[in-house]
């Protein structure tokens, strides 16, 4: 078997399937052959139009400035990016298929797996502003989760695409003392 491409009358390129196989007589001779063709452009196609799509997937993932990430029902790293590995202060290979309770400070996963919980349970986007310790550190995070479907709409997994706060957060408790001060 083997796939051919070649052109049609207007110059576009076409993909052909083609399988052959030897007709043989009750002696086990070769007598002739048989062979079936089968247009395959559009499978052809839809290959590299899914090729393209990954790979703007994977560009987005690497170039969003925004920790992003994709956790399965379980509660397993399936993707994460960059910015998510410099927040959580790892590399990628010790996330991936872990959960937060094997690579988080165990408060910090709670947190993480009640809103992941809600989004799977309800199949619902949520916001939500979250104060976690991450390196040693209290982190604020504004987060927003939503559920990842199948093509039969079944909620698969969770997508958090989450924005670290925490300098916000200072400058607002320092305008407020500063109110404060001054009234």
């Amino acid at each position: 078997s083997m796939v051919r491409k070649f052109f049609d009358a207007n110059g576009k390129p076409r993909y052909a399937a083609i399988v052959s196989a030897p007709l043989l007589d009750r002696q086990g001779a070769v007598i002739g052959m048989i062979e079936s063709t089968r247009d395959i452009s559009h499978r052809i196609s839809l290959e590299e139009e899914l090729k393209a799509t990954e790979v703007q997937l994977q560009q987005f993932m690497e170039m969003a400035p925004a920790a992003t990430y994709i956790k399965n029902r379980q509660g397993m790293y399936l993707e994460i990016n960059p910015a998510a590995c410099r927040l959580f202060g790892l590399e990628e290979s010790a996330v991936l298929g872990k959960s937060d309770l094997e690579i988080l400070p165990r408060e910090t996963a709670d947190t993480f797996r009640v809103t992941d919980k809600e989004v799977l349970d309800k199949g619902k986007e949520v916001i939500v502003y979250e104060e976690v310790v991450l390196n040693g550190e209290h982190v604020h995070l504004s987060t927003v989760k939503y559920p990842v479907l199948d093509l039969q709409d079944k909620v698969t997994a969770v997508c958090g695409i989450a924005k670290d706060v925490t300098a916000l957060k200072h400058a607002e408790q320092d305008l407020r003392q500063t109110r404060d001060y001054l009234q």
